[in-house]
């Protein structure tokens, strides 16, 4: 596995080429990239594989091609707080070590999908206000300090699902009752 700082990783995303095999140091900041596209869209496809991420962020990011996380650790804390997968996202086979926020995004396109599979997620998994206009898989994913994606019926912090959605063979409490904090 080769080291990269996270702003050597970004201009390897920033060309369009994944990064694969490494060990990020320092936070990978997603929203850097989005930043330097006229309309603050980030227009190129995002692929991690088999990497060793410090801490990665990408609040508030509008990925408009894919994002896809294959075989990676995120060390630290992960956030996809306010952040729109326009061309839908896959992560797979990965693990969170920490805490991870997706609260207030998705925002998924019809027909592409949004998918966790065969995931782990050491710290709470925090799904708060999301919203998903495409399909949405979650399958095979362990969630050790559970997720509120279920959670909150009939609240305005709820998940909307509004094409198909596939939840199957996951392990750990799938509808906490909880907002933005996650529990204690």
């Amino acid at each position: 596995m080769k080291s990269l700082s996270a702003s050597d990783a970004l201009n390897v995303l920033k060309s369009g080429e994944p990064v694969r095999d490494a060990a990020i140091s320092g936070p990978l900041d997603l929203w850097q990239l989005s930043q330097l596209s006229p309309n603050q869209v980030l227009d190129v496809p995002v692929l991690l594989s088999g990497c060793r991420i410090e801490m990665l962020h990408a609040a508030c990011t509008l990925f408009g091609e894919r994002f896809a996380l294959e075989g990676c650790t995120i060390q630290g804390f992960a956030t996809f707080l306010f952040t729109y997968f326009l061309r839908g996202a896959r992560m797979e086979a990965c693990t969170f070590e920490s805490d991870v926020i997706f609260g207030s995004g998705g925002h998924n396109a019809s027909g592409c999908d949004f998918a966790l599979v065969d995931t782990t997620f050491h710290g709470f998994a925090n799904f708060c206000d999301c919203l998903y206009t495409g399909p949405f898989v979650l399958k095979k994913c362990r969630f050790d300090k559970g997720t509120n994606l279920l959670g909150n019926q009939g609240r305005w912090s709820q998940v909307r699902f509004d094409e198909t959605c596939v939840i199957e063979d996951n392990t750990g409490k799938l509808d906490i009752d909880v907002e933005y904090d996650p529990p204690s």
